[in-house]
């Protein structure tokens, strides 16, 4: 029950949703627009990260990446630079989508650290 009160009260949300339903008004949607080859290759991505999290790779590439910096300002320069050259070969919408669960475990070792 506290989910959808959260959902409720979130205000970004709220202006999406309101957004979505005034563009209903505007254009209707089409079959045609959307892009099934685009949301295949997302969802080939995704599977992908998920089976390195359960593999662990993702536990070994944090673990490498908190080895070799400093302090947490090289780190972050390192996982910047990573995300630039992962953006020059994926489109930014992939990028994201692969770099935020090692950001997540990079997260996960600071705290428990």
């Amino acid at each position: 029950m506290t989910v959808i009160k959260n959902i409720a009260k979130d205000r970004v949300l709220q202006i999406t949703a309101f957004l979505v339903v005034l563009s209903l008004f505007a254009a209707r949607p089409k079959l045609a627009d959307i892009s099934f080859d685009t949301l295949w290759s997302i969802l080939g991505m995704m599977t992908v990260i998920q089976i390195f999290e359960y593999l662990h790779v993702l536990d070994y590439f944090a673990y490498r990446l908190t080895s070799l910096a400093a302090d947490s300002r090289q780190l972050l320069l390192m996982f910047l630079g990573l995300a630039i050259v992962a953006a020059m070969f994926l489109t930014n919408d992939v990028t994201v989508i692969t770099l935020i669960p090692l950001y997540l475990e990079i997260a996960k070792k600071i705290q428990a650290a």
